[in-house]
């Protein structure tokens, strides 16, 4: 057997080796056992076994999520477009737009949105194959999924990572504050380098198309 091919042969064994040691891990198991399953894998996005995308009608967005929303009346009682669909006990908001998906968040903490909707964070979700829980750390997950921190596009409010889908990009930022260094005082400091041994649990997974 040529070398090239028992690289290849180490590498898929390996890949099927890491998908059975995440289906057989106790992490799996109690996500299947929630009533509310998001699986976010680059361009394919499940609710329950159910597909969804960005841009779906919101007819169709409807018939994956149910008809347990808040604002859809409201909202189209004044007309006003693009507007905010929630979804409280799945811990989602969804951004609509000509009656179709433009944004989604999914919370996995509790979020009071400006103090009108409590949106209840989901116990663990499935991002890029990989469990991401509330007591998360994002350096814990970015070690679990196999990513490192160069795969990311650093900010302050989160993580971003875009995916091309067809003729499109979608573009995810996953929310979690990031820090600093920092050199000085008051107002007399500066930045230095991100602090990546000291991340944070996540909010919420934003996806959305890249215009």
């Amino acid at each position: 057997m040529k070398l090239k091919n028992i690289i290849l042969f180490v590498i898929i064994i390996g890949s099927i080796i890491s998908c059975k040691q995440t289906k057989n891990s106790p992490a799996y198991k109690a996500f299947l056992t929630q009533e509310h399953r998001f699986v976010l894998n680059e361009c394919e996005l499940t609710y329950n076994e159910k597909p969804f995308y960005i841009g779906m009608p919101l007819k169709d967005l409807q018939k994956t999520f149910g008809t347990d929303n808040i604002n859809e009346e409201n909202i189209n009682n004044y007309k006003i477009d693009p507007y905010y669909l929630f979804y409280p006990k799945k811990g989602v908001m969804a951004l609509i737009e000509n009656h179709k998906l433009r944004d989604i968040y999914v919370y996995m903490k509790n979020d009071d949105f400006q103090e009108l909707i409590i949106l209840t964070g989901n116990q663990s979700i499935i991002v890029n194959e990989a469990i991401l829980s509330q007591t998360d750390k994002m350096h814990e997950y970015i070690k679990r999924a196999g990513f490192s921190f160069n795969d990311f596009l650093l900010s302050g409010n989160g993580y971003e990572q875009q995916y091309r889908c067809g003729e499109d990009t979608l573009i995810y930022v996953i929310g979690s504050k990031l820090y600093r260094e920092r050199f000085g005082s008051g107002h007399l400091y500066t930045s230095g380098d991100w602090l990546l041994k000291e991340t944070n649990t996540v909010n919420y997974i934003h996806i959305y198309k890249k215009d």
